[in-house]
């Protein structure tokens, strides 16, 4: 499977996995797993986040809640 990444500045709705303390975990609808600080939303909500950078050797991304 092909993993299609986010790119910097991409705004995206993503669905939180987990909240932790440093932040919310999500995922893409296609899997793709990144984390968005700070953290909001409960496990299966659905956030548009702005993503803010990408680790295109781990793939993953960081992001900031959409204004």
């Amino acid at each position: 499977m092909t993993v299609i990444l986010p790119t910097s500045g991409d705004v995206i709705d993503v669905t939180v996995t987990a909240v932790k303390p440093f932040g919310s975990l999500v995922e893409t609808r296609d899997g793709t797993p990144g984390l968005v600080r700070p953290a909001r939303g409960a496990q299966g909500a659905v956030l548009r986040v702005t993503v803010t950078d990408v680790d295109q050797a781990e793939a993953r991304f960081t992001a900031t809640p959409a204004e």
